[in-house]
């Protein structure tokens, strides 16, 4: 009975749905073309179609409609999405027409205070990339590229970020003129995208064109230095030894390999163990999960973890397994306590949660502390030294790095 009444009313808000859309698009049309004659968009129709008209209709009859709202009103917020919409669903399409007609207004867009130079630049960017995975319009590609890297050079370089942006549009600039056979300015933008910042992805590019130019010294030195920058990729480490061997054939490769990751290991080491504060860490008493007491007075001497999370948070939820091995590694040891530290609002889902995952370590439950601690994102996690100051702070959790082995280099820092 309940599954009927839900399926006649979903119909009926479908069927709702589409008169509402049919007859605001015959508003529209209505009021833009009278008798032929085109008038200028209200402002007021202009938003009932960016909220609620365009995602409901057919791509070939929204087009149009996008791009005259996009042309007639480029100062409101809205338009700058429709705007980004209307190319990416155009190249999506396959519609080339389409795509050099949004493209082109793109290239020829007013001068608004909604549309900064870090976000033209960007936006031009973007159109490029999606162009290249697409492989459609080449020329097109490298003239949305171009223009991004015109108008970067023009962007205040104080803005968040600067580094990754002209790393980014630099390298997407690099990419359209390897295609275009362009070997030598490919080297040139790819070795400014690394001036910028260096991404592992722009470095092996880089060494794999020096390897395809029969430069093997060149493409050893950056691959070597792209895997320094990803460690984990194989295929990386598989090509250096390959190069190693060809240059070096009287040498060991394994042992090449094996001193690259040791100096990678120790230089790591260095970069994190170098962050070390000591910053006061608010009082505390938390009473785990189990009823055990902590208090920050009694656990003096000891390196303390506190490790703030909550059940809903993704993050988290990848972060808490390798808090585990972690926990595991040192428990015995007499020196680290760890506290895991929920923020959750509703307590009654921490303890199934932690049982279902078979964590042991100890769980708290104390939203407020997190406010003291001043976090502002989760999961967040605090290395407290043996004086109960905050020796490190590490906000987030990067699923490329070694978790164990990074906490383990800052309790060794931490321990006499």
């Amino acid at each position: 009975m309940t599954c009927s009444k839900n399926k006649v009313n979903t119909e009926r808000k479908e069927m709702f749905k589409k008169i509402l859309v049919g007859s605001l698009m015959l508003i529209f049309i209505m009021g833009v073309y009278n008798c032929g004659q085109k008038e200028e968009i209200s402002e007021a129709r202009f938003l009932v179609l960016s909220d609620t008209v365009m995602q409901k209709m057919d791509f070939k009859v929204w087009e149009p409609l996008a791009f005259e709202l996009s042309k007639n009103y480029p100062e409101k917020d809205m338009t700058v999405m429709v705007m980004l919409q209307g190319v990416e669903q155009s190249i999506a399409e396959g519609d080339d027409e389409t795509v050099e007609k949004w493209t082109n207004l793109v290239l020829n867009y007013p001068e608004t205070e909604i549309l900064s130079l870090e976000d033209r630049a960007a936006f031009a960017n973007r159109i490029a990339w999606r162009l290249n995975e697409a492989a459609r319009l080449p020329e097109l590609g490298i003239k949305m590229a171009k223009q991004a890297v015109d108008v970067f050079l023009k962007v205040d370089a104080t803005i968040e970020h600067y580094g990754e942006m002209g790393a980014m549009i630099y390298d997407t600039y690099g990419v359209f003129l390897l295609e275009m056979k362009d070997s030598t300015a490919s080297l040139d933008a790819f070795g400014k995208s690394m001036d910028y910042y260096e991404f592992p992805e722009t470095v092996t590019r880089l060494a794999a064109l020096f390897d395809e130019m029969g430069n093997k010294d060149k493409a050893l030195e950056n691959y070597t230095r792209a895997w320094a920058l990803n460690p984990s990729n194989i295929e990386l480490s598989f090509r250096i030894k390959e190069l190693y061997g060809e240059l070096n054939p009287s040498e060991n490769a394994e042992t090449y390999i094996s001193d690259l990751h040791e100096s990678f290991l120790e230089g790591k080491k260095e970069e994190i163990i170098t962050g070390q504060t000591s910053m006061p860490s608010p009082d505390f008493k938390l009473v785990d999960f189990n009823g055990k007491t902590y208090s920050k007075a009694e656990l003096a001497g000891k390196v303390i973890f506190v490790d703030f999370w909550a059940t809903w948070c993704g993050p988290c939820r990848r972060e808490l397994p390798e808090y585990q091995k972690l926990f595991d590694l040192h428990k015995d040891s007499g020196k680290v306590i760890f506290l895991a530290v929920s923020t959750d609002q509703d307590r009654l889902k921490v303890a199934p949660f932690i049982a279902e995952q078979k964590f042991t370590f100890p769980v708290a439950h104390n939203p407020n502390l997190a406010g003291e601690f001043g976090v502002e994102g989760i999961p967040s996690l605090f290395i407290l030294d043996t004086q109960g100051n905050i020796a490190y702070s590490i906000v987030g959790y990067d699923p490329n790095s070694d978790f164990v082995q990074e906490m383990t280099w800052r309790i060794e820092s931490l321990i006499d």
